[in-house]
């Protein structure tokens, strides 16, 4: 009898699961005991189809990889009324492609086999937690179901989120009860097939162990995840399963006589970084050890009055001396070791096998974080200081979800402010006024805001009981990037991720931070500083535009490096940009000397470029085309340097169309004032000096001078001087150099 019942309820699930592939109907909620867990799932040629109707301001995220990258496959896809809500397709050995609406571009270009996840955060497209794209947002209208995975590789896990950061679906591989492999939807409790081939990867026996695997938060989350368990002790004595967005941070612990365990094995090629301070300078401690065979992996060591002494494996010396009480950060990336983000140590490569587990903070002082990157660059471990589920002292690992328990001993120190601001206002509170008046939230958040722009911080900051709303906070944000245009473009493109509560803003995160800043800082200051240096009192607004422009096309190459390429640092310091981070660059210098500038947009193009104020008249300039539409020599162009919108729709070497200024403004240029000016003409760098510009007339084959409107037009260096001249070197002193014949020449000028 028994065995028949096990027959019939077979027969029945194999019913419902042909009716939920056809569509006809769809399974019941299904029990874990009923499956056995699977590291992942391998699958061709379908998909799997989650019944979810979402619109743009749903979030998704996936963990797969793919074998096969020859192909044209949408891994995921959710159709709009014309256009996909959300879509991420495979194009063939062209990478990644995100979409959102009509927008779409390159994500990511994967290696064959390479675990990535992918999160669509609204607009915004992380790859292994770096965000790699912002596209343009878009009101969509959802019309069919979000389907997932057609794609040739294996999958590890999909989940979605709603506009309320609610987690809606959540899907792992598994087997069933008939040894089928599929998806299991752990907040519905309902199963999914695949419309094509689909097998099972490895099994994993511990289902527990494999619920806590399965419900880590990433690094890079900005959602706020619902846990599907109670917290679980492993067996490190590390407790499992929390959730970011419940844990109870603090701002450092005070330690002493102990040490974290992380229970990561780790070889040479990983990279690791240490925030700390210490209070003892004499002790001989090892503030993290990752023992090698033979020799350490990595050791930092602080040897009593000698400082700190870095050692990997054999090789050792030592690298700083700290001030007690004071912070240090401590970045080991692979065989370099960075002090502040300051290059100290190069030691010399060697290979070495990983046999004990990583510790750190066996010191007399205090510790605000811990992190480990693998060898391939993704975060593995991001400890923070914390308070744990049984009000004790600990570090939260933000990748694995766990708490690390300290061996010796160890407080947390935490702000009573930020306790405060942390606290969840009750139903009796939520509307009684905390501020006077609406200036002093205006001040209260701007300051806020100020704080973490200066710092490049992403910290989370309570501002729900500011009242708030969102496009208010976001003003204000704009007004501090006005005010603070240095520490802004310097940035990779911050902006606050700003989460809502019942209307109000709740909290803002400092979105891109990036842990280059300060010397970009640093870099940015002095060039803008020696730009403000070389322009003179009689220069014209129209000698400042054109002064920057020299700088920006001589300076930066068209390169994608993801967002941080459409930022004025980048552009600047590193010379590499998108269109963005020209237009930026430009802007930047020219609001340094007091020229007005606006960003303007073409999603149409996906394209970015400049309004300039000249004399109260407003131009059209696009310093990317300039540089990256080059002349037959390589030579850069003027062509598309102060025009008004009728030439911007017409200029032969292309035309420019459906753009709007970002910030909102009604500007339009009509002055023709530039329409005929000589410097378009110029093909080739232009040199100012003592109120001229110098410049190789390609036509001729002599240098020219001129000032600003063409007026003074004067020959400098004609052919029956020299002959064979191609181009000019620079002005220096009152010497001009150039190139003739393959050699160089020299004129006092």
């Amino acid at each position: 009898m028994k065995k028949f019942k096990v027959q019939v309820s077979r027969f029945l699930l194999a019913v419902m699961v042909v009716m939920q592939i056809f569509g006809v109907g769809e399974l019941p909620k299904v029990h874990a005991a009923e499956m056995k867990n699977l590291e992942s799932i391998i699958v061709s040629g379908g998909y799997f189809n989650t019944g979810l109707m979402i619109n743009q301001d749903y979030s998704i995220e996936m963990v797969f990889s793919l074998s096969d990258l020859t192909q044209y496959k949408d891994i995921y896809v959710a159709a709009g009324s014309k256009y996909p809500v959300y879509k991420l397709r495979s194009e063939a050995s062209r990478g990644l492609f995100g979409y959102h609406g009509w927008y779409s571009s390159n994500a990511y270009v994967p290696k064959v086999n390479e675990e990535l996840k992918i999160s669509q955060k609204k607009n915004i497209t992380y790859v292994n937690g770096i965000q790699r794209l912002k596209m343009t947002y878009q009101s969509l209208s959802a019309t069919s179901n979000l389907l997932f995975g057609d794609l040739k590789g294996s999958i590890k896990s999909f989940k979605v989120w709603n506009p309320s950061n609610i987690l809606v679906a959540d899907y792992v591989p598994v087997i069933d009860a008939n040894g089928r492999a599929c998806m299991y939807d752990k907040v519905n409790g309902k199963l999914r097939y695949y419309s094509g081939t689909c097998k099972a990867g490895k099994v994993i026996e511990d289902s527990s162990k494999d619920d806590t695997e399965v419900d880590k938060p990433s690094a890079d989350d900005t959602v706020n995840k619902t846990p599907d368990s109670e917290d679980k002790t492993d067996n490190t004595g590390s407790i499992s399963g929390s959730d970011n967005s419940d844990v109870k941070y603090a701002e450092a612990l005070k330690l002493s006589g102990g040490y974290f365990n992380t229970g990561l094995k780790i070889n040479q090629d990983y990279s690791l970084e240490m925030v700390f301070s210490m209070d003892d300078l004499t002790q001989y401690k090892d503030l993290y050890l990752a023992p090698g065979e033979k020799y350490p992996v990595y050791k930092l060591r602080s040897e009593a009055g000698n400082g700190l002494v870095a050692y990997h494996g054999w090789y050792s010396t030592k690298i700083y001396t700290p001030k007690p009480a004071t912070d240090i950060k401590i970045s080991q990336k692979k065989n370099i070791t960075y002090i502040n983000d300051k290059q100290v140590l190069k030691m010399t490569y060697q290979t070495i096998t990983s046999t004990g587990s990583l510790t750190f903070g066996n010191l007399k002082g205090t510790i605000k974080s811990f992190k480990v990157w693998n060898g391939s660059g993704k975060l593995v471990s991001d400890c923070v200081p914390a308070i744990n589920t049984d009000n004790k002292a600990c570090m939260y690992d933000k990748v694995t979800g766990k708490y690390l328990k300290y061996s010796g001993t160890c407080t947390a120190i935490v702000k009573e402010s930020e306790n405060e601001e942390d606290k969840t206002p009750s139903d009796s509170d939520s509307d009684k006024p905390v501020v006077d008046t609406v200036k002093e939230a205006h001040d209260a958040i701007y300051g806020i805001l100020k704080e973490v722009l200066i710092k490049n911080s992403s910290e989370k900051k309570s501002i729900y009981k500011y009242g708030m709303k969102t496009e208010e906070v976001e003003k204000i944000w704009e007004e501090v990037k006005a005010d603070y245009p240095l520490e802004y473009h310097a940035s990779a493109c911050v902006y606050p991720f700003i989460n809502v509560r019942e209307r109000k803003a709740d909290y803002i995160i400092l979105m891109n931070t990036d842990s280059q800043y300060q010397t970009r800082l640093e870099k940015l200051r002095i060039i803008r500083d020696n730009f403000v240096k070389s322009v003179d009192a009689s220069m014209s607004d129209a000698d400042k535009v054109l002064l920057a422009h020299e700088l920006v096309v001589n300076k930066v190459n068209y390169v994608h490096c993801g967002t941080i390429g459409s930022s004025a640092g980048n552009a600047l310091v590193n010379g590499e940009a998108v269109c963005g981070g020209y237009s930026r660059a430009m802007a930047f210098l020219l609001q340094s000397v007091d020229v007005e500038t606006e960003i303007i947009t073409s999603s149409q193009m996906n394209h970015r470029w400049l309004l300039i104020k000249v004399d109260g008249e407003w131009y059209q300039s696009d310093t990317t085309w300039d540089d990256t539409r080059k002349s037959g020599d390589g030579t850069g162009f003027h062509r598309y340097l102060l025009r008004s919108d009728a030439e911007f729709l017409t200029i032969s070497a292309g035309t420019h169309y459906s753009w709007k200024v970002d910030s909102g403004k009604p500007i339009t240029c009509t002055s023709n004032k530039y329409s005929k000016w000589y410097v378009h003409d110029v093909a080739g760098s232009m040199y100012y000096y003592n109120g001229l510009w110098y410049y190789f007339d390609k036509a001729t084959a002599t240098i020219k001078a001129a000032d600003i409107n063409g007026n003074n037009m004067q020959t400098v260096i004609s052919r029956s001087e020299v002959s064979g001249i191609s181009g000019i070197l620079g002005i220096s002193n009152g010497v001009l150099r150039y190139s003739a014949n393959g050699r160089s020449y020299s004129k006092t000028l």
